[in-house]
């Protein structure tokens, strides 16, 4: 029995989601299952992301164009004068040029227009076609006939053949609703299983739309939440059978957990400043907190993805009078600011 994680993308900062992702493969491994990362946008960074699961990542490109990308790529970026993206060149160990990738500006934001990848013998293989940053059309050659299809079709496929090699049970992180038809337009799977993150609620009675859909299609065996609250709602919503796990824990460096580094009565939150993430509820919490405890401090970092919010956020603070014990600090890292973290 193989076990399939599957995740659309994986970037070379990993998101919250990501991390998860990684964290349950690796205890698949420690239990000696057999167990694959599943991907399937076209990208060249596992090594950077998480090397020790290299050997159990499959991606989507990859497994069609086979030989051509044996022993793996290196990537040639060319830019304009204005040190813009314009093109990327894909070379596999040989030299054999085995990918392409064109950029264009959209609103001053670099995006994708065009990636094409060959075969091992040069001959075209996949080209996809993107608006916004995303693949509106698919066009895939196979045994020289040429099928012009969606992105959710090719992943559909693609997951239809790797399951019929191996009975298999997919476990599938879902938010976009074209993955979302991908995943349950599946039927080798032995079983399907789905997570949902707290975010599946935005404002009451308000779900997202990937969610939303998966919910309605009651295609999933079990339904896996991080916490206990959010399975008993689910469960009662949608009367979808769930199940709930401990969360992926962070073993942190030791480097940066010495005592005399530690601020006593610190809460640190490192987040994006995005309503999903709640942020007025924790800054709620604390001015509540600080109320019986004047030591009390939030140390809040992450970068800002809504500005309307972070000035709504920052007016919370104002009116509440806790910008003495409350603090917003900007993006970081762990290991940048030792001396931030808390008991």
């Amino acid at each position: 029995m193989q076990h399939l994680f599957l995740m659309e993308f994986f970037g070379r900062g990993q998101s919250g989601r990501s991390y998860a992702a990684t964290e349950r493969v690796r205890v698949f491994k420690s239990l000696q299952k057999n167990v694959r990362l599943v991907t399937f946008d076209y990208n060249d960074i596992w090594q950077a992301v998480a090397p020790d699961l290299e050997a159990t990542h499959l991606n989507m490109m990859a497994y069609y164009q086979g030989d051509a990308i044996a022993g793996g790529v290196r990537v040639e970026r060319l830019h304009d004068h204005q040190q813009v993206t314009l093109v990327d060149r894909v070379f596999n160990q040989s030299d054999r040029l085995v990918g392409e990738i064109y950029y264009g500006l959209d609103n001053k934001t670099v995006s994708r227009r065009v990636a094409i990848l060959y075969n091992a013998d040069g001959s075209e293989r996949i080209r996809l076609l993107y608006q916004q940053n995303k693949v509106a059309q698919v066009h895939f050659w196979q045994a020289g006939q040429l099928q012009v299809m969606s992105f959710t079709a090719l992943v559909r496929q693609f997951l239809q053949e790797i399951t019929a090699q191996e009975p298999s049970v997919i476990y599938a992180d879902v938010l976009e609703e074209e993955m979302t038809q991908a995943y349950l337009g599946v039927s080798n799977a032995v079983a399907k299983v789905a997570y949902i993150h707290a975010d599946h609620h935005v404002g009451q009675h308000q779900i997202l739309v990937g969610f939303r859909n998966l919910l309605r299609s009651r295609q999933f065996d079990w339904i896996v939440t991080g916490t206990h609250n959010p399975a008993v709602d689910v469960q009662t919503e949608w009367q979808c059978r769930t199940a709930d796990i401990a969360p992926a824990s962070i073993t942190v460096p030791k480097s940066v957990t010495a005592l005399a580094d530690r601020r006593a009565m610190s809460v640190v939150v490192v987040t994006r400043f995005d309503r999903i993430k709640r942020v007025e509820d924790m800054i709620a919490a604390v001015v509540q907190a600080h109320q019986q405890n004047r030591d009390i401090n939030l140390q809040l970092y992450g970068t800002i993805t809504d500005q309307a919010y972070y000035t709504q956020l920052q007016k919370q603070v104002t009116d509440a009078h806790a910008s003495n014990y409350i603090t917003f600090n900007g993006p970081t890292t762990m290991r940048s600011r030792p001396s931030r973290l808390a008991n």
